[in-house]
């Protein structure tokens, strides 16, 4: 449907997002859901609009993958990808939570999404990791938690920063859910035994301290822009490590030669009591030790 080809607008030549169709059949789709049928055509069709986005006509397709566990959360995320101004960003959620309402809610906000159902409570690696098979031909993948809320420009940033500094993967800068003053996350690293650690002290105020994009050993899953070449060759994360999924799909990238980085400049709203409780050091222990 006409819907589904606004995703892609302003690629140019060679640079096309093509997802696999959905799980879903005409028989079993919800009402109001904006899912193809297998035997439409899932190519995204190019269209000349104007847009005020930095990048204009050469930004590349962004497929934002979104792991869902809960309708509420996901229904915030939504909005916030909803609002991007980036013009090539398109968006595929992969539904853990066997809500049958869930398709209702992602047509509501975002009715050119795709839906893939998957088994109920998939943990979010081995969840995210179906978008190797599920996505072909677009340069990045934005893997997200439907926890998080990014800022109107965060894709933008996001891919900037990217070209600008050659890096595979991005990471945003974090700051709290219900107090945007309070930083969460601005890239990990980790000691000398593998266990991770944050330059940010609970409850730090942002006053721009750690807005200078550099290097870090890993960051966070929860919003991440990743080369998809680099996620497949890589097999995407680690689904023996969920807990610990970021820092070692980061670990093997920099072990590659990719480049890791945090860019400040894109902003991420995130609960900073879930972030504490994803950082417990006995989790993320890396097994290559």
């Amino acid at each position: 449907m006409r819907a589904q080809a606004s995703a892609a607008v302003g690629v140019g030549d060679l640079r096309r997002a093509i997802l696999s169709p959905p799980m879903e059949t005409p028989e079993s789709r919800p009402r109001g859901s904006a899912l193809l049928d297998r035997s439409r055509e899932t190519d995204f069709v190019d269209e000349d609009v104007e847009s005020d986005d930095p990048l204009g006509a050469s930004a590349p397709p962004v497929v934002a993958v979104v792991v869902a566990t809960s309708v509420p959360l996901l229904r915030t995320m939504l909005v916030s990808l909803a609002e991007q101004d980036y013009p090539a960003l398109s968006t595929l959620v992969f539904d853990t939570t066997g809500a049958p309402d869930l398709a209702d809610v992602v047509a509501e906000i975002l009715p050119a999404a795709y839906i893939r159902r998957l088994e109920r409570g998939t943990p979010h690696a081995t969840a995210a990791n179906e978008a190797i098979r599920a996505v072909e031909g677009a340069p990045f993948l934005l893997l997200c938690r439907d926890d998080a809320r990014l800022a109107p420009d965060c894709v933008s940033m996001l891919v900037t920063e990217a070209f600008r500094s050659n890096a595979a993967i991005v990471g945003p800068k974090f700051v709290d859910a219900d107090d945007a003053r309070v930083l969460v996350d601005v890239g990990l690293s980790i000691a000398r035994y593998g266990v991770p650690y944050s330059p940010i002290e609970p409850g730090e105020v942002d006053q721009e301290q750690h807005d200078g994009v550099r290097d870090v050993f890993f960051v966070d899953d929860a919003v991440v822009l990743v080369r998809a070449d680099l996620f497949g060759e890589l097999d995407g994360f680690d689904s023996a490590c969920d807990d610990s999924a970021d820092l070692d799909l980061c670990w093997r990238a920099r072990l590659a030669g990719a480049r890791v980085i945090v860019a400040p400049s894109a902003v991420v709203r995130r609960s900073a009591a879930t972030r504490s409780g994803e950082s417990n050091p006995s989790g993320r222990v890396r097994t290559l030790l």
